[in-house]
């Protein structure tokens, strides 16, 4: 992505600096064709479990709703055993 992005910005934009659109036009267009480059492979990585996708914050909280689950059960067995601080 960055080799593509960085590419494309050289090519486009060349020696223009920040106050022409010249080098703001390339930005864009450099981005969007990292992002291009990049998306095929995210897809392969999310699909074969090396990185993990978006999730939804209600998955985060099912999570922390199921922690709490869980320390209060080992309180209730083992008093004394489990402190939490809070925050």
């Amino acid at each position: 992505m960055e080799f593509v992005a960085i590419g494309t910005d050289l090519w486009l934009g060349g020696d223009a600096t920040m106050g022409e659109p010249l080098f703001w036009m390339s930005l864009a267009v450099s981005l969007s064709c990292g992002l291009l480059a990049a998306y095929p492979v995210n897809l392969l990585l999310i699909h074969y479990g090396v990185k993990g996708g978006l999730h939804s914050p209600k998955c985060h909280m099912d999570d922390h709703r199921r922690g709490l689950q869980l320390i209060n059960i080992a309180e209730k067995t083992l008093p004394g055993a489990v402190t939490t601080q809070a925050t």
